[in-house]
C-alpha cells in the first residue's frame, strides 16, 4: 500500500493535467485571497529566530530586488504553519516524525536535525521563485517521505538523506529534477529515477 501511495504522489506531481489544475486553482485563490485568513503573525518559539531568516533574506541581493522582506517572512510562516498546497506545515511533519521515537537521546538528536532541515529548506524556499533552488515540489516530496518513514521506523535514515540532498542542491551539485519519492524509498529501488519528466511543480 505504501509503495502505491508513493507512486501516486510521483504521478500526480508529474502529471501535466495536475500542473494545469494547480495553476487554475492558484488563479482562483488569488481572486479569493481577500476573504481567506492569513497565517498567524505570531512567531512560534519552536521556530528558528526571526533574525536567522532576515539575515538569509539580506544575503541575497538579487532576490531583494523582487521580494520584500515582509513577503519573504510571510512565506516562512506558511512553511511552518502550512498553506493551501502544503497543508501539513513543517510543525506537523516534525511532530509526526518524532512521535514514535522512544529513546530520549535519539529523540533529541533527531529533533535537532529536523529543526536544522526546516531552517535550511524554509530560508531558501521562501524566496521569489526566480531566485530559489528549493521549490514546492521538493518540499512536498520531502514532507511526504519523512511521514512515510515513520511506518518503517526509518526516520533517522530519511532525515539524514534529506539533509544531505539539501546541502547538495544548495551547492549546485545535485540536479533538482532527481528529488522524487523513489529517491527516498527504502530497499533496492532507493535512488532510482522515475523518468525524464521535467520538475516544474514550482509554486
Amino acid at each position: 500500500m505504501m509503495f502505491f501511495r508513493e507512486m501516486l504522489v510521483d504521478y500526480l506531481m508529474a502529471s501535466v493535467f495536475f500542473k494545469r489544475f494547480v495553476a487554475t486553482v492558484g488563479i482562483l485563490l488569488l481572486v479569493a485571497c481577500a476573504t481567506v485568513p492569513e497565517v498567524s503573525e505570531q512567531w512560534s518559539p519552536s521556530w528558528p529566530p526571526e533574525s536567522a531568516f532576515v539575515q538569509a533574506y539580506q544575503a541575497d541581493s538579487d532576490n531583494q530586488a523582487s521580494q520584500s522582506v515582509e513577503d519573504y517572512m510571510r512565506w516562512i510562516r506558511r512553511f511552518y504553519e502550512g498553506w493551501t498546497f502544503y497543508p501539513d506545515g513543517w510543525d506537523r511533519i516534525s511532530d509526526a516524525v518524532l512521535q514514535n521515537i522512544d529513546s530520549e537521546a535519539e529523540r533529541v538528536a533527531l529533533k535537532e536535525q529536523i529543526y536544522s532541515i526546516g531552517l535550511r529548506i524554509s530560508r531558501e524556499w521562501a524566496k521569489d521563485s526566480d531566485y530559489r533552488v528549493i521549490n514546492t515540489r521538493h518540499l512536498l516530496v520531502w514532507g511526504e517521505s519523512l511521514k512515510l518513514s515513520v511506518a518503517q521506523s526509518q526516520e533517522a535514515r530519511l532525515a539524514a538523506k534529506v539533509s544531505m540532498d539539501i546541502d547538495l542542491l544548495m551547492a549546485r551539485e545535485l540536479d533538482p529534477s532527481v528529488i522524487k519519492m523513489s529517491r527516498y524509498r527504502s530497499g533496492p529501488s532507493q535512488g532510482v529515477d522515475d523518468g525524464d519528466e521535467e520538475d516544474e511543480f514550482d509554486l
